[in-house]
C-alpha cells in the first residue's frame, strides 16, 4: 500500500491490526490521516484531531476536534471520549508539535485498562519512553515491538 508509511502508519501496522483485531471493533485513535481512513473501511473509526485540515477529510470516520493545549489535546475534549473502545492507537498529535506523553495523565479518563493499546513512531525515544511508561502503570501484560522499514511501533496487550 503506497499510502501508508512515512507520516502514515505503516503497512506492518495496518496488517497487524487486520490480522488481530476484529473487523468492526472500535479503535479509538490519536490524529488522523490516510491510515484512519484504510482503517476506517474495516473498523468503527473515532479519530481525536487538532488539525482542522483533517477533520471531516473522510466520511468513515467520526472526528472530534481537540486544539491542542499545553503541547496536547484539550482536556476537556478528551475527557468527553467514547469510552467503549476495543483498541487506542496514539498516532498524534504530531511529535514536532506535540508531547505525546501527556497522555499517560490520562490512563483513567480514557479506561484504558483492559485495552490493546498501540504506539505508533517507536523510532522516537520519546515514544519508547512513553509506551514503557504506559505499560507498567497500567500493568499490562505482553508487549510486542515491530520494525516496518525503520518505522517501528508497539503492541500493548491488556492483562487476561
Amino acid at each position: 500500500m503506497r499510502q501508508l508509511g512515512e507520516w502514515a502508519i505503516g503497512e506492518k501496522l495496518f496488517t497487524w491490526i487486520m490480522d488481530n483485531v476484529p473487523q468492526g471493533s472500535k479503535i479509538l485513535e490519536m490524529g488522523s490521516g490516510i491510515g484512519s481512513h484504510l482503517l476506517g473501511k474495516y473498523y468503527d473509526m473515532h479519530c481525536v484531531e487538532h488539525d482542522t485540515k483533517w477533520l471531516n477529510k473522510y466520511d468513515n470516520i467520526t472526528y472530534y476536534h481537540a486544539p491542542l493545549e499545553n503541547k496536547w489535546y484539550k482536556r476537556d475534549i478528551v475527557e468527553e471520549l467514547p469510552k467503549d473502545y476495543d483498541v487506542l492507537l496514539i498516532d498524534g498529535p504530531p511529535g514536532r508539535i506535540s508531547n505525546r506523553g501527556v497522555i499517560q495523565n490520562y490512563t483513567e479518563e480514557l479506561e484504558m485498562q483492559g485495552k490493546i493499546i498501540i504506539v505508533d513512531d517507536l523510532q522516537r525515544e520519546s515514544a519508547v519512553s512513553l509506551f514503557l511508561r504506559l505499560w507498567a502503570e497500567l500493568k499490562a501484560g505482553e508487549t510486542t515491538i515491530f520494525d516496518d522499514k525503520g518505522k517501528k511501533f508497539g503492541i500493548i496487550y491488556p492483562n487476561v
